[in-house]
């Protein structure tokens, strides 16, 4: 589902060559579970036959006291604009807010405009913190956007 999304997402976005070559890896996600602590959640949604989409959430990777991040949240591109997007987001900010945490982050793609005119229609609002990432030696600018969960 993560590598059918990137495909869809992030095509005329990053380079066509990393979004060709991707492929599911499972000792990353084996990794991921291994490492999780009791404030990390994995929600899946479903459309009453089979799982459409997924968020990724857990204590902010960059340390922020009392902060949550979403790490990921994908859909199936089959499934876009039918309200699970929405659903899966307030999930998983309720989820955030059950485990304690007083503010949220979550990062994406500076150029993934979809995405972000989602994030701000649902209260998410781009705060200023910027990053680079490198993916197979290409750069990646990102946006953080963040929320009050109170």
């Amino acid at each position: 589902m993560r590598v059918a999304s990137w495909q869809a997402v992030y095509r005329g976005l990053m380079p066509d060559e990393i979004l060709d070559t991707m492929e599911v890896d499972g000792a990353r996600w084996d990794e991921a579970i291994l490492s999780a602590t009791p404030q990390t959640s994995l929600l899946v949604i479903d459309d009453g036959s089979e799982i459409v989409g997924f968020s990724v959430l857990g204590p902010d990777r960059d340390g922020a006291e009392d902060t949550g991040e979403i790490v990921a949240i994908y859909l199936r591109p089959d499934v876009w604009d039918r309200g699970y997007g929405w659903a899966l987001m307030e999930h998983s900010v309720v989820e955030l807010r059950e485990h304690g945490f007083r503010r949220a982050v979550l990062w994406v793609l500076a150029t993934n405009e979809r995405a972000r005119k989602f994030y701000e229609t649902a209260a998410w609002i781009a705060d200023g913190g910027e990053k680079v990432e490198e993916w197979r030696g290409h750069p990646l600018p990102h946006v953080r956007y963040s929320r009050d969960l109170l």
